[in-house]
């Protein structure tokens, strides 16, 4: 996968989970800023998401995003990508597939192809465009 490739689906996911509900909007109507401060959480709100982040998939995209986006740790970020994606979310099934497939150096030590391919094919059956788009990808590489 090429660099712009790997952006887009990195934007494409930041525009899927925060511009389509009101709630972030009205954050950046009232408060401006990047995505980082979007995303950005008090203690209180992390412990909470984290405890949550055992049974909701919701609450553990959330810190995925917390950790891509605020507070950059790679380790904490595929660990809540994975925990989202074994709990059901589509969106989290389709990222942790790329994420397992990148051949960025940051993300070597999680290359996986194999697993990448089954998050991605899971994403798929489940309604996902682009993780059709991934695998026919990673299956021309």
């Amino acid at each position: 996968m090429n660099a712009k490739l790997f952006i887009f689906i990195v934007v494409s996911i930041f525009y899927l989970t925060a511009c389509g509900t009101g709630e972030t909007d009205l954050y950046i109507k009232n408060h401006g800023g990047a995505s980082n401060e979007i995303y950005s959480l008090d203690k209180t709100e992390k412990l909470d998401l984290e405890s949550r982040s055992i049974t909701s998939a919701e609450a553990a995209f959330r810190l995925f995003l917390y950790y891509t986006l605020s507070a950059p740790d790679i380790d904490e970020q595929m660990k809540y990508l994975k925990i989202a994606a074994c709990l059901g979310s589509v969106t989290a099934q389709y990222s942790y597939g790329v994420y397992l497939s990148s051949p960025y150096k940051e993300y070597s030590k999680y290359y996986n192809l194999a697993e990448a391919i089954y998050w991605l094919e899971l994403a798929e059956k489940k309604g996902n465009k682009y993780a059709r788009l991934q695998l026919q990808q990673l299956k021309k590489t």
